[in-house]
């Protein structure tokens, strides 16, 4: 089993990030002047959070569990590119 996992966060749904508090997997502060349609989590109190985009984490129980139950994603595939062709001279 892989020792990671990538995941994105799931719109109106927030994961905290165990032992650190207002932290959320996948999702970071959104500035003030951030539009309502990109906003996918707001807390009491007024803070907003945006998708930090595609994240790893640790594949444990407490992050395959949310992947069971909705509150994490799994991350589209990276495309892996080809290295470049080296040149001969």
């Amino acid at each position: 089993m892989a020792k990671t996992l990538r995941v994105v966060a799931v719109p109106g749904r927030a994961l905290p990030v165990p032992g650190i508090r207002a932290a959320f997997v996948g999702l970071t502060r959104a500035p003030a002047d951030t539009p309502d349609d990109q906003i996918v989590h707001r807390v009491p109190g007024g803070l907003a959070y945006v998708s930090a985009g595609p994240v790893e984490v640790p594949s444990d129980r407490y992050h395959r569990q949310a992947l069971r139950v909705g509150d994490l994603a799994t991350a589209p595939a990276q495309k892996r590119s080809r290295p470049a062709a080296r040149e001969e001279s």
